[in-house]
């Protein structure tokens, strides 16, 4: 552009519109520059919080004799898996002296083992077993998480995203010490390594929305304090000023400032930046 001013000429370019760099497609391809189509995305917000895995309660089994007597042998121990019906231990009935089975009321694994032979029974559990295909999640919820959080919303496992379920339940009362309130999720068929008594990070995903353009969070960069990507035209890259609306975990929405379909450099678009800088807004005369 040109202006004039007490009778001299000066040019320079902007760098929004007119900013731009040419950059061939071989250098383009050595410096890493990845590029994608921006358009419709489903974008996430989500809380982060703590939670401890906890046993199913209506899933823990306490077997017991039917009959008072005297245990003759226990047949599991701690960590044997057991199917339903399954022997677990032989009680000799106090009264009729006769030899009972106790069998296994369900699948699972021997949690606690509570007696051995010769150890005398009138209603004391033999053995525990635990039904671990379901398991529940309890989140620890501050007071800050208490408006964010509500039933229904999914909750993924902060290390991986796994999607362990949906918050269940919010429990009615605080913990007066710690002020935190817990939330409960049903974990049905766990991932392997998730076990009672584990400590785990979670996600709660507290609002899901499609927006019909965003762009990836690493594209966008300062510049001139404003932000920006670099749209791609074949070997010319352009900066556009943007326009940002809700953000994700990965991607921004835009609102103005880009069109959609307009393809967009979402790696290493710093080099872009620098590139334009190096060129930006010269004048003379």
């Amino acid at each position: 552009m040109e202006a004039s001013l007490d009778g001299e000429t000066y040019q320079w370019r902007f760098e929004n519109h007119e900013g731009r760099t040419l950059i061939p497609e071989r250098l383009a391809k050595a410096s890493g520059l990845g590029t994608e189509i921006a358009g419709e995305r489903t974008l996430e917000r989500t809380r982060q919080v703590t939670g401890r895995v906890e046993a199913d309660p209506d899933k823990l089994y306490r077997v017991t004799a039917r009959y008072p007597g005297t245990v003759e042998r226990v047949l599991v121990s701690v960590g044997d898996r057991v199917k339903k019906g399954q022997p677990l231990a032989r009680v000799e009935a106090r009264e009729s002296l006769t030899l009972q089975t106790v069998t296994a009321p369900a699948d699972g694994v021997i949690t606690e083992r509570f007696l051995n032979a010769g150890a005398a029974t009138s209603g004391e559990p033999i053995v525990e077993i635990g039904d671990f295909s379901t398991l529940w999640l309890e989140l620890h919820l501050f007071p800050r998480d208490l408006d964010a959080v509500s039933p229904g919303q999914a909750v993924r496992r902060a290390d991986d995203a796994t999607v362990l379920g949906a918050v269940d339940y919010l429990y009615p009362r605080a913990d007066e010490d710690s002020q935190v309130t817990r939330a409960r999720v049903v974990v049905n068929d766990p991932p392997a390594d998730l076990r009672p008594g584990m400590l785990i990070g979670a996600q709660v995903v507290i609002e899901k929305k499609t927006v019909p353009l965003a762009v990836r969070r690493e594209a966008i960069q300062s510049f001139r304090d404003m932000p920006v990507v670099f749209a791609r035209f074949d070997e010319k890259y352009e900066v556009r000023m943007i326009k940002q609306g809700m953000s994700g975990a990965d991607y921004v929405e835009v609102t103005g400032g880009l069109e959609p379909g307009t393809e967009y450099v979402t790696e290493n678009s710093f080099l872009i930046k620098a590139d334009v800088l190096k060129d930006g807004a010269t004048h003379g005369h």
